[in-house]
């Protein structure tokens, strides 16, 4: 298991083949790049609120009516309409999906907590497609484990540092090794987690949580 380069259809690369370049998205082409946003300082006022400051709806709102009582057309007209655009980045060509979800279980006779008969939106983006869209970006190409390894220091001593170095993921490629339809496969574990932190900050306190994926062949960047 090496991770051989290979197709878009999964043929083995010859040795020393250059990357096949992919295919553009016939959504992206011929798009404005900062689209949907006007421009380039919108595009990076949303980036500031949302990755760095984490501004809170009323404050944000607060903002826009300023902004907009200086005779300039501001950004965005308020919260909603901010959130809003950038659900509809089209780059990634992963949709956002949704369902609702509600307790089925076993019920007390009495004193029925409310999240029981609560129902529950729950949005997400495909995993699956997500995991295929970062193993194509070329930005990573150089930092990444396209198999499990161990390392060792000059003293002979097992170093452990990220994922790939370890134990499990090594025995999971030796398992997956043993079908020979594998061989010059890459091993691309993915982990899940949950935060609720940017999303209360970012929805006045709602209670709410965002389930994320790390790929782990690329989890010692982070």
């Amino acid at each position: 298991m090496i991770g051989a380069p290979c197709d878009s259809e999964g043929q083995t690369l010859p040795s020393g083949s250059p990357a096949p370049t992919p295919a553009e998205p016939e959504s992206l082409r011929n798009l404005n790049v900062f689209d949907p946003f006007e421009n380039r300082v919108h595009y990076q006022l949303t980036d500031f609120f949302y990755c760095r400051n984490k501004i809170s709806k009323k404050e944000f709102d607060d903002l826009m009516q300023l902004w907009a009582a200086t005779g300039v057309t501001p950004p965005f007209a308020n919260y909603n309409k901010y959130l809003d655009t950038i659900d509809s980045i089209p780059h990634g060509e992963v949709p956002w999906q949704s369902f609702k979800v509600k307790y089925s279980g076993d019920r007390p006779d009495k004193d029925v907590p409310p999240w029981m008969d609560t129902e529950y939106d729950v949005w997400f983006c495909c995993p699956c497609q997500i995991a295929r869209n970062h193993l194509a970006n070329p930005d990573f190409a150089k930092d990444v484990d396209w198999a499990p390894k161990r390392v060792f220091n000059q003293q002979g001593k097992r170093e452990w540092c990220d994922f790939m170095l370890g134990n499990w993921a090594w025995r999971q490629a030796d398992k997956i090794a043993e079908d020979s339809k594998t061989q010059g496969a890459a091993f691309c574990p993915i982990i899940l987690g949950s935060d609720k932190t940017t999303v209360s900050v970012a929805s006045q306190q709602a209670s709410s949580r965002t389930p994320f994926v790390v790929l782990t062949k690329t989890l010692s960047l982070l």
